[in-house]
C-alpha cells in the first residue's frame, strides 16, 4: 500500500516535469510572403508598399480573433485592434524591413497607423504598410 502511495507520487512528479518541459519548448511560428512596390519620384525612391500575406494556420488565428463581426472584412476598428496587438511587436524586430544603400543597412523607426491597412481575400488576410524611404538612385 505504501508503495503504491509512492509510485502514485513519482508519477505524478514525472508527468508535470514531462508536461512542463514540452509546454517551454512549443513556440508557435508564422510564415508570409512579402510584396514590395516601389514609389518613384523624379530620381528617387520615395517610399515602398509592402503586403504582407499570411500561411493558413496563422489566417485562421487573425481571422478568428480579429473579425469580430465574420462579415469576411476588416472595419477600422478590427484593423486599428491588429495593428496594436499583432503588429507592433515586429517593432522590437525592425518590422522585418531591411533597406541597404550601398553599405548602409537602415530599417523604419516606426510604422504609422495611417499607412497601416489589412484585408482578406479567399479567408487569407494581408496586411499592407507604407515604408518612406527617400532615397536618391540618380544624381542630376
Amino acid at each position: 500500500m505504501k508503495n503504491s502511495r509512492v509510485l502514485k507520487k513519482v508519477m505524478v512528479i514525472f508527468l508535470l516535469v514531462f508536461f512542463s518541459n514540452v509546454l517551454v519548448f512549443a513556440h508557435p511560428h508564422m510564415w508570409f510572403t512579402s510584396e514590395v512596390e516601389f514609389l518613384f519620384e523624379k530620381y528617387k525612391i520615395k517610399g515602398a508598399f509592402v503586403t504582407w500575406t499570411f500561411d493558413k494556420e496563422f489566417s485562421y488565428d487573425i481571422i478568428t480573433g480579429y473579425d469580430l463581426d465574420s462579415n469576411g472584412e476588416f472595419d477600422i476598428r478590427e484593423i486599428m485592434d491588429i495593428y496594436d496587438h499583432a503588429f507592433t511587436y515586429t517593432k522590437n524586430y525592425n518590422y522585418f524591413l531591411f533597406i541597404r544603400e550601398g553599405k548602409n543597412r537602415r530599417s523604419p523607426k516606426n510604422i504609422a497607423e495611417s499607412t497601416f491597412s489589412v484585408h482578406q481575400k479567399n479567408g487569407t488576410p494581408g496586411l499592407k504598410v507604407y515604408y518612406p524611404l527617400e532615397i536618391k538612385i540618380w544624381d542630376f
